[in-house]
């Protein structure tokens, strides 16, 4: 599926639909060097709408893999898992501010419609080690876009072609076959 117009000449504004008190999310666990991570992408209609980040100091079990992210109050919100009746405050507090502005920034675009995979793609070309904190969450939120979906601004490193679409969580190349994965 193809949601880039190249031929738009305006930028589109749009409002974010409000966010209701409760959403569904899942739930996702990475490791960077030796710390623990949880990532809550909260589903408004099956859609990503927000993330919450944090290290993992509430042990989350890596079994919780889906749940509500509940509103308690401005700027507070619980993770309600589905799996074991439990509870955890997911602030995403618990980073410097360039890190808590990068998750902001992720929901913010998120909410206003900006389509996922040019989200993981601005990640993508982040510089750093693989298991970098953006290279993470790219590898989380790329779980979520459609196979089939165009990678605008990228050429093959093989044949130099740019018919490049997202396919199992990889780029693939329809021109020469090349495929990258991770």
């Amino acid at each position: 599926k193809d949601t880039c117009n190249k031929n738009t000449t305006s930028i589109h504004k749009n409002d974010a639909p409000k966010r209701p008190k409760e959403l569904n999310c899942e739930v996702h666990h990475f490791k960077i060097k030796n710390d623990e991570f949880y990532v809550t992408v909260g589903l408004m209609n099956d859609d990503p709408y927000e993330i919450f980040v944090g290290k993992n100091d509430n042990n989350i079990p890596k079994t919780v893999k889906t749940g509500k992210i509940v509103k308690v109050k401005r700027g507070m919100y619980k993770l309600v898992a589905n799996e074991i009746q439990m509870e955890y405050i997911i602030s995403g507090n618990d980073f410097d501010d360039t890190v808590q502005a990068l998750n902001r920034m992720i929901s913010a675009s998120l909410r206003h419609g900006v389509d996922i995979s040019f989200v993981v793609h601005q990640l993508e070309k982040t510089e750093g080690y693989l298991y970098s904190y953006s290279k993470a969450l790219a590898r989380t939120l790329k779980k979520y876009i459609v196979d089939g979906v165009k990678v605008y601004g990228a050429k093959c490193p093989d044949c130099g072609g740019e018919n490049l679409i997202r396919e199992n969580g990889c780029i693939t190349c329809k021109d020469c076959g090349y495929s990258k994965c991770g």
